[in-house]
């Protein structure tokens, strides 16, 4: 009898957690996990997984491996990157191997159809190679892209390409570095020009893609640029295409990263922000007004911070066996909001291997219930 009480307190305990735990983190069907956990060993994405919230990326010890995240938390192993998922996590931008090479594809996580850009793959044996660690930017409305791609054997010189995700056909745009789409026929790129001045020489430049017309707009620093001058910017657009963020690498005691945002529309600078741990491999995503940065690991597993006006909040917990980096997000996902945790997004040990406690709790608690039991009839045994 006691032992059936304390296995059904134990159980009662095990369910509570596990459903806390695994359950109740994740997000709804068109939400994101607040916790990422581990698999030892994910099945390969399939062909129709639906829409997915994320993509994570598993050092595994020095062979790194893409990770697909679900809207339930569940995880699937990728191939070669970049594996950008569009805003609406319906599209996946990826390499799939073949004999020759590993060309670039649209995935349509719905229908499972592949759409294959001609021309461009993760090898030079075509007119275009992918740019490595360069970020890939798709429009709010998920129909196009901005990717950069190199032309070998120039792999020094890069350049920025629109992709049509319904037809797979690249457009040149002006030189620079993505940072995304004022709309959905405006990609916007960041270049540096000779003689700004401590306080200019960033220019933001628009390509409508209908009229094939550019448009550079100045950006008005208010304060001298303190990033290395030589270091490719690091930008991206808001998705209602109001504000543009570069990301500057101070030198010296400063954070690690300072946000400087600027309006889209005269190039005014508007109040800056910092981030600790930043992780430049990957881009920026957005929450409404709000900066999403990837943040690398620091003797802590990464994750996603949101760098609001006046705080700095963390998005996702991932497991620190993941060894991750470069969350990269589905813009829709991050707007649907989290599942519920109850662990939250806490980072700490305890909280993935919270499993290993009940035998240390079930012990003392079978100790306890014996002893009761003993003392009940004890006193059963006085009563005449």
């Amino acid at each position: 009898m006691v032992a059936l009480l304390v296995a059904l307190v134990v159980g009662v305990a095990l369910v509570v957690l596990l459903w806390a735990q695994v359950g109740a983190a994740r997000g709804g069907p068109d939400g994101y996990p607040q916790r990422i956990g581990y698999e030892g060993s994910p099945a390969e994405l399939p062909d129709r997984p639906g829409a997915l919230a994320a993509t994570v990326r598993n050092n595994n010890f020095g062979m790194s491996v893409d990770l697909a995240v679900s809207p339930e938390g569940r995880l699937w192993r990728l191939g070669g990157g970049p594996n950008v998922p569009s805003p609406d996590g319906s599209l996946l931008l990826r390499t799939e191997p073949t004999p020759r090479s590993r060309p670039l594809v649209v995935h349509d996580l719905g229908t499972g159809q592949r759409l294959r850009v001609d021309g461009v793959a993760d090898s030079r044996l075509l007119r275009f190679q992918l740019a490595p660690d360069e970020p890939v930017y798709w429009a709010a409305d998920s129909t196009r892209a901005l990717i950069t791609v190199v032309e070998p054997p120039r792999l020094s010189r890069h350049r920025p390409m629109v992709l049509d995700a319904r037809s797979g056909t690249l457009t040149a745009v002006r030189g620079g570095v993505p940072a995304g789409f004022r709309s959905a026929d405006q990609p916007v790129t960041v270049h540096r020009v000779a003689g700004g001045g401590a306080t200019g020489g960033i220019v933001a430049t628009t390509t409508d893609l209908l009229s094939r017309r550019s448009q550079d707009l100045q950006l008005r620093l208010a304060s001298p640029w303190l990033g290395d001058p030589d270091a490719r910017l690091s930008a991206s657009v808001s998705p209602d295409g109001t504000t543009l963020v570069l990301v500057q690498v101070p030198k010296g005691d400063y954070p690690d990263a300072v946000l400087r945002l600027f309006s889209m529309k005269d190039g005014h600078e508007l109040p800056s922000r910092s981030i600790e741990n930043w992780d430049g491999h990957c881009r920026t995503a957005w929450l409404g007004d709000d900066p999403v940065l990837p943040t690398k690991s620091q003797g802590r597993p990464a994750g996603s911070v949101l760098v609001a006006a006046d705080d700095t909040r963390q998005l996702v917990a991932v497991h620190p066996r993941l060894q991750s980096f470069c969350v990269q997000w589905a813009g829709d996902a991050l707007a649907e909001g989290p599942g519920w945790s109850l662990f939250g997004t806490r980072g700490g040990r305890w909280t993935w291997y919270w499993w290993l406690v009940l035998p240390v709790v079930a012990v003392p608690l079978a100790g306890v219930v014996l002893a009761w039991r003993r003392q009940r009839r004890a006193r059963r045994s006085l009563v005449p």
